[in-house]
């Protein structure tokens, strides 16, 4: 994979903290800094400041930052993307940017952007209104945005403990006024409100277009890459989009982040494409959590810790993505290190979604359910967006031994994000402890879709089959499971031999007994462990009442017989039946004239 030229990122991003500071976007412009300084200054020094400035930059912009004429599609027409389609560019694509910041009075945008900074909404509305430039513009309808969902929040969260009143997001009305005003822009930043507006009135498709527009006239909107991936549905949606995208180092590193959202990170593709990130972005704390996140999602947790503790020693006082740390040392058992962690994140910002999660995962880790809901409860209150808490609330639900509860968290998460996989398996998981496998098995089913291999989803699917008497359907998933990454294979083999055991199919169940044992005893696991497969393949041999395979079930049975373990007693009636069908096979071969190779006598199959 390429590098990065850090020339021109150190260009771009500089532009990037300025433009979007100049419009509010401070997630934005403060995620472009955070890249910014990840360039080892030594390099960053020998860019000018000048090529970054609002007068000069924009004469240095690369052709894939140029704003587009034309949209990607007529409007009215079928408002399915294609990549064909997203190429017919025009040649006025690649004139230059013209934000347009100097057709109002600066002191006005000025005058809008301190009452934005200091949230007076509405104020900042007034004295733009009349603005005709494309920053005025933004500024005017982005604030008018911001104090229509201010209202519309502020009666969601009014109704959000009411079951009747529930809704997964607050209902804006003002959406349609302010996308009509909005027109159709070709300025980027524009096109990025246009797509939030778009996406917020459930029109996904056209929104869809709006941000890819607004991409790849301006790759460095952080926002709007983030927007772009709350619009894409699934791991298929993205790779047919990807076409769409901008060569650019912004549309690597929104890949990473897509992948590990959709867990489809690998550790092939997802880290090696960080670790080339870091290549040219050494300093990044958000790269390294991205890492983390992928060797988190495939449980590979100590090497997740090991990256938390490496950017929590860089940055101490980093909140972001503190809440996967917590996860990750809630999975590794740590309650010390926990607990160290929340003091002193609280101490940092006890204000922040992530931090209330982290601190509900240490209430949680310490058996106090109660007060580890609350906390979750305030980091949705705190932010309607983290839909990791409602999950998180459904897990406590379901240790409170509160099903109901938790099938309601758990469907408050879906309806927001039905990409989550993990809201969709507690639904599973719930209905499962209620006896209710029919709907058990159609949310185990969508956790699968999501997470195709994942062992953990074909299990719980073949669980729901078994208990719904469709033992061919356990079976097809159980080998389903044996292709996943975390697979463990003697549980799965044990699962399967048991499973064809009950359906009286002991043959096909012996070649998987047989698995168990060698899998084993490459492993060295104690006898204990591969017993019951012994006596089961003992009892095979027996039931075939042929002589073949005898002296190996012998020896067998006398180790089981000598150890400890529970199969021990059964082991020895076995060694017995296994004798007296070893004398029978000898007297019978008498009878009939065969040739006596070895006897009972000749040879005794055990200790008598």
């Amino acid at each position: 994979m390429a590098s990065v030229d850090q020339y021109n990122a150190v260009v771009e991003l500089r532009k990037s903290i300025d433009d979007c500071s100049d419009r509010g976007l401070t997630t934005a412009a403060d995620w472009a800094s955070e890249l910014l300084n990840a360039i080892p200054c030594s390099f960053r020094r020998t860019v000018p400041v000048r090529n970054a400035s609002r007068d000069n930059a924009r004469s240095s912009f690369p052709l894939h930052l140029a704003s587009t004429s034309t949209p990607i599609r007529p409007s009215g027409s079928n408002p399915n993307l294609s990549a064909d389609s997203a190429m017919e560019l025009t040649e006025d694509d690649a004139a230059p940017i013209n934000l347009g910041e100097d057709e109002d009075d600066p002191d006005v945008i000025r005058r809008a952007q301190g009452l934005l900074a200091r949230r007076e909404i509405l104020r900042a509305a007034d004295v733009l209104r009349g603005c005709k430039s494309n920053l005025g513009r933004f500024l005017r309808l982005y604030a008018r945005y911001l104090m229509s969902d201010k209202y519309a929040d502020d009666r969601w969260n009014a109704d959000q403990y009411s079951k009747s009143k529930w809704t997964p997001a607050p209902v804006n009305d003002a959406l349609s006024d302010l996308i009509n005003d909005i027109g159709s822009p070709s300025e980027p930043f524009l096109l990025f409100l246009k797509g939030i507006l778009l996406f917020r009135a459930k029109k996904r498709a056209e929104a869809l277009e709006a941000l890819i527009l607004s991409i790849r006239a301006y790759p460095c909107n952080w926002s709007c890459w983030l927007q772009l991936g709350l619009c894409i549905d699934s791991a298929e949606e993205f790779t047919r989009l990807q076409a769409l995208l901008p060569s650019h180092f912004m549309t690597r590193i929104f890949t990473i982040k897509m992948s590990v959202d959709l867990f489809t990170a690998t550790l092939e593709n997802t880290v090696e494409a960080v670790d080339t990130l870091l290549e040219s972005f050494p300093l990044s704390s958000f790269l390294k959590a991205q890492k983390a996140l992928v060797f988190f999602n495939i449980r590979e947790c100590e090497e997740a810790e090991r990256i938390f503790d490496e950017i929590q020693a860089a940055d101490p006082n980093r909140v972001d993505d503190m809440d996967v740390y917590s996860n990750v040392l809630y999975v590794l058992e740590k309650p010390t290190k926990l607990g160290d962690v929340a003091r002193r994140m609280i101490k940092i910002n006890k204000d922040r979604p992530e931090v209330c999660c982290l601190i509900g995962n240490y209430h949680s880790m310490r058996g106090d359910h109660e007060k580890a809901v609350l906390y979750f409860r305030r980091a949705l209150t705190l932010d309607k967006s983290y839909i990791a808490a409602w999950t998180l609330v459904g897990h406590e639900y379901v240790e409170m031994k509160n099903p109901q509860a938790a099938i309601e968290a758990y469907r408050r998460a879906v309806d927001v994000n039905r990409k989550d996989y993990r809201a969709w398996y507690g639904l599973g998981q719930t209905y499962e402890l209620l006896d209710m496998y029919s709907y058990s098995l159609h949310y185990y089913q969508r956790a699968a879709a999501l997470r195709p291999y994942d062992s953990r989803m074909w299990q719980a699917l073949a669980t729901c089959y078994t208990a719904l008497k469709r033992p061919v359907d356990a079976l097809q998933c159980l080998k389903r499971a044996l292709l996943g990454d975390d697979a463990d294979q003697i549980q799965l083999y044990t699962r399967i031999a048991s499973l064809l055991d009950s359906n009286g199919d002991r043959n096909l169940a012996a070649t998987y007994h047989r698995k168990i044992v060698t899998a084993c005893t490459t492993s060295n696991r104690p006898i204990g462990d591969y017993a019951k497969s012994l006596v089961a393949l003992a009892q095979t041999i027996l039931d075939s009442n042929s002589p073949e395979g005898l002296r190996e079930a012998v020896e067998w049975m006398e180790q089981v017989r000598e150890s400890s373990c529970e199969e021990a007693g059964a082991a020895g009636e076995m060694v017995r039946k296994l004798n007296v069908l070893a004398s029978s096979l000898v007297m019978q071969s008498r009878v009939e004239g065969a040739p006596q190779a070895q006897t009972a006598q000749d040879t005794p199959l055990s200790a008598r």
